[in-house]
């Protein structure tokens, strides 16, 4: 199992609004029944080319919402030490997007 976790921090208040638009660029989704404004489930998109051989998964939550601070981990059913894995291809995309502090 692949697991990528790092803390990222931002001055938006909901983390759900934070991550709907930008996962959904990354052809995630983001399951509207365990998610809101303290915590954000997604999923691969099964549409998506990318993580088509893997089932790629993220939960980003709070570690200290009065400093900004949030956490994500993502998690796919391929090996770690698999080179250009779905999820490390994602992983790199969103510490972009969300720069490990």
């Amino acid at each position: 199992m692949a697991l990528y976790q790092w803390h990222a921090s931002t001055s938006q208040a909901c983390l759900l609004a934070l991550f709907v638009d930008r996962l959904a660029e990354l052809n995630m989704v983001v399951v509207p029944s365990v998610s809101n404004s303290e915590q954000v489930y997604a999923v691969s998109s099964p549409a998506a080319e990318m993580y088509r051989c893997s089932n790629v998964k993220l939960v980003a939550a709070w570690t200290d919402r009065r400093a900004g601070e949030f956490q994500i981990d993502l998690i796919s059913d391929e090996p770690l030490l698999l080179p250009g894995s779905s999820c490390g291809l994602l992983s790199l995309a969103l510490q972009k997007l969300f720069p490990p502090i």
